[in-house]
């Protein structure tokens, strides 16, 4: 996070055009859009590839929101705590309404705190909040933490956990050395993450999953409706804990559809 922005954000001027932002990335500017969706990427993963994320009808604008750390931020130092990646995306980032929020894994922990914040600071909230692959906030967390392992276990536990680390990785240390530093704040975001009670989000909510999702189950998600105002409308979609994969373009179908009828 540049301390200049953020004194500019804190002072009251405006925040840099988006087009210029590292916080911001868009694959397709969309001008007559109705709304922007606008993305938080799992632990490990960037908001570059939200990219690669365009409605086919031209109805929603969507951006990915990159973290620090990693591709094109990766001489900047990843944040280890939620509260803090929240507070940076507060003074950094402006949400341009209406607006949607879309979190996956980690990322829907960070769009839930987020939309809490931005209601606590006066600000234009979401209309709508999708959230997707996981459990309920203040629900106990079913992992055993990882942030404390060693570089080599945790490549190893997490290849095991969601088979999505390259051999090439695994046999390779100093390919390894690359992603290890934001691999492991991620998870300790996630690890040391506490919730705190508060008024419930009034935001539209959607619990998004997959089907074969043998780590958030759809009991794990079922309990968001005690922290939030209205009871959330479930999707279901074919795939595991990274169903995005292979279901992305029924994704955006699904968000766009909601935001014209909104």
């Amino acid at each position: 996070m540049s301390s200049g922005s953020s004194s500019q954000a804190r002072s009251g001027e405006s925040p840099p055009d988006a087009a210029h932002s590292p916080w911001l990335v868009c694959g397709q500017r969309i001008p007559h859009a109705v709304g922007r969706l606008y993305c938080l990427s799992y632990a490990g993963g960037s908001g570059s590839e939200y990219a690669r994320w365009t409605d086919p009808d031209e109805r929603v604008e969507i951006w990915g929101l990159r973290y620090p750390g990693r591709g094109a931020r990766h001489k900047e130092r990843p944040f280890r705590r939620l509260s803090h990646l929240v507070t940076a995306l507060l003074d950094e980032v402006e949400f341009e309404p209406p607006f949607a929020l879309f979190g996956h894994s980690m990322g829907a922990l960070v769009a839930y705190e987020l939309t809490r914040a931005l209601r606590s600071a006066g600000r234009a909230e979401p209309t709508s909040l999708w959230l997707s692959a996981c459990p309920a906030p203040h629900l106990p967390r079913s992992e055993i933490p990882i942030h404390r392992l060693t570089d080599s276990e945790l490549i190893h536990v997490l290849a095991r956990r969601y088979g999505t680390i390259p051999q090439e990785v695994l046999r390779d240390p100093e390919l390894a050395g690359l992603i290890v530093p934001y691999l492991r704040s991620d998870h300790e975001i996630v690890e040391t993450y506490v919730h705190h009670p508060g008024d419930p989000v009034r935001s539209d909510t959607h619990l998004c999953y997959g089907t074969d999702d043998v780590m958030i189950p759809e009991e794990r998600l079922t309990p968001w409706l005690a922290v939030v105002t209205t009871p959330p409308t479930h999707h279901a979609f074919s795939g595991g804990h990274f169903y995005l994969n292979e279901q992305r373009q029924a994704v955006i179908k699904t968000i766009s559809a909601h935001h014209v009828r909104s």
